[in-house]
This record gives structure tokens, C-alpha cells and sequence, in this order.
């Protein structure tokens, strides 16, 4: 029998067949479209649907329960964002965000830096100086998509483990989001 899906509370089905997630999943805020009943069958909860791919972020791909995206919770590294924090502090401008499943430092409303949910550390640079900075132990540029990205790095955490290092690749990432123009 159909009915409310007990996982995610939204669309509709078989609460024998629903299981829950292995981590919570949050229902992002996009505004619903009314469906028309008459039209169109209730939708059906995504829980039960194994085969959804996940993007290494935690964006789920394909529409969740009632056509809305899900993003799962992710966790990031708290004492390294508290690490950054301190590196940061005072730095004119400066936000914090929970984006990309970490915690992200913009300023003026451009990312420098993240915390990132997948260990490690995130990082925008200058595109021009990806070459170089990429021959670091331990420094890779972000991959989105399979897509290697020139203007962003990931910085695992043996690079991170002493406070001038990090203290370093922060100022590399204040340095450069400091010429974008604010947002």
C-alpha cells in the first residue's frame, strides 16, 4: 500500500520497501510547483531507488522526492576550519559559508578557501599559477566532473599538518580571491 515515504516525509511509497539513508538526507528549499492530480500521478519517493548516482560533493543527481534535489549531510574537518579561522581572522570582508559539504571563507563574497567535507582542504588560486603550485606534495587540482580545474586545489591534510604550511596556503588563497570583485 502506498503511502507517505517514512524516510523523507515527502511524495509517496511503500513503507516496506523504503530504507532509510545511510546518512540524513536534507530536502533543499526550491519553491514546488502545485501539481495538478488530474494530470499527472503523485510522485514517488526516490529513497527506495538504489541506482541514484551521487556526486563526490554530496549532490545527489536526478530529482528527489516530489522533483526536488537532495543534498546528504556531510561533515568536514572542525579543527582544521578552526585552524583556518584563526589564520583568517580579521581579514576584511570575510564570510562563512557551508558550501561543496564543508565550511568555505569568502571574501567579499568570493571563495579563498574551504574546509573540505571529503578531508582536506580547498583551495582558489590564480589559474595561471596551477602549473606551479601543483608540484607541492600532496597538491592536486580540484576535479569536477572528471574535469581538472585550473583555478581551484585540493590540499590533502599531510600538507596541512604544521600551522606555517597551512598558514601559507591560506594566504595563497586570501591573496587571490582579495583581486576578484566583490559579489
Amino acid at each position: 500500500m502506498l503511502g507517505p515515504c517514512p524516510v523523507s516525509g515527502a511524495g509517496l511509497c511503500d513503507p516496506g520497501q523504503a530504507r532509510p539513508p545511510a546518512v540524513p538526507v536534507h530536502h533543499d528549499t526550491h519553491v514546488q510547483r502545485t501539481r495538478d492530480p488530474a494530470k499527472s500521478p503523485a510522485p514517488r519517493c526516490q529513497a527506495q531507488r538504489p541506482d541514484r548516482r551521487t556526486h563526490s560533493h554530496g549532490l545527489r543527481l536526478g530529482p528527489g522526492a516530489a522533483g526536488r534535489p537532495h543534498t546528504e549531510a556531510m561533515t568536514y574537518d572542525e579543527v582544521l576550519a578552526d585552524r583556518i579561522r584563526d589564520v583568517v581572522e580579521g581579514e576584511p570582508g570575510l564570510t562563512e559559508k557551508r558550501m561543496f559539504g564543508g565550511l568555505a571563507f569568502l571574501v567579499n563574497g568570493n571563495m579563498a578557501v574551504a574546509a573540505s567535507g571529503q578531508g582536506g582542504m580547498m583551495l582558489r588560486i590564480d589559474p595561471a599559477d596551477a602549473e606551479e603550485l601543483t608540484r607541492h606534495q600532496h597538491v592536486e587540482r580540484m576535479e569536477m566532473r572528471g574535469r581538472a580545474m585550473d583555478g581551484w586545489l585540493r590540499i590533502d591534510d599531510p600538507a596541512l599538518e604544521d600551522d606555517a604550511g597551512l598558514r601559507d596556503w591560506v594566504e595563497t588563497g586570501l591573496t587571490y580571491a582579495r583581486t576578484l570583485p566583490p559579489k
